[in-house]
């Protein structure tokens, strides 16, 4: 009995130290969304370089390009209990650039692009789901909404860049698999992470 009761507290305490260790592993990067903005958190994790999840609009590739900063931007990854994946970034300017602002023009554009893309008849883009801005947005914001197949059934990702300062653009992502709602949306974290960037 001694030994059994042995292991459950040495399984409670690594149970409650990953745990911890998860909390301080977002604690380290107050830039970012922590924990407590989000609904129900299974594990974060912190990616040092960009993560962009692939579109169904080939104009958006570009994207890839205007993540490449040399300011060692830093990403948390949260995994939700849902299963939803929220994504919280600060994006610098791309090289060779001074401002965010270029970053921000770039997105717009390539957003309207795809936009006008999929406005086409299904017959000529194919069976590719939707792509869709997110409205009702700040004015230094742009965001996307994007309707996919996958495995899981239809995978939808949204994502929303929204300027801090000069420098800097909170990025938000919620990519969320099946027919069912989101446990949240990428507007609904927004005015968190751009407070979290500008503190």
């Amino acid at each position: 009995m001694h030994w059994r009761a042995s292991v459950v507290a040495e399984l409670l305490l690594a149970s409650m130290t990953g745990a911890c260790g998860q909390r301080d592993t977002a604690a380290q990067h107050p830039a970012n969304l922590q924990r407590d903005d989000l609904p129900g958190v299974a594990s974060v994790e912190v990616k040092t370089r960009p993560i962009l999840t692939k579109t169904n609009c080939a104009a958006m590739d570009r994207e890839w390009n205007l993540a490449n900063s040399d300011e060692g931007d830093v990403t948390l990854s949260y995994v939700l209990k849902s299963g939803d994946v929220v994504h919280s970034a600060t994006q610098s300017p791309v090289l060779n650039q001074q401002s965010i602002d270029y970053t921000l023009d770039e997105m717009r554009r390539l957003v309207d692009t795809c936009v006008e893309s999929f406005a086409k008849p299904a017959v000529q883009r194919g069976n590719a789901g939707s792509f869709d801005t997110i409205d009702g947005l700040e004015e230094d914001a742009v965001g996307f909404r994007i309707v996919e197949a996958s495995s899981n059934g239809p995978r939808t990702t949204e994502r929303i860049y929204a300027r801090v300062d000069d420098a800097r653009a909170a990025v938000v992502t919620v990519i969320h698999d099946g027919e069912d709602e989101p446990s949240v949306r990428a507007a609904e974290l927004l005015p968190t992470a751009v407070e979290r960037a500008r503190d």
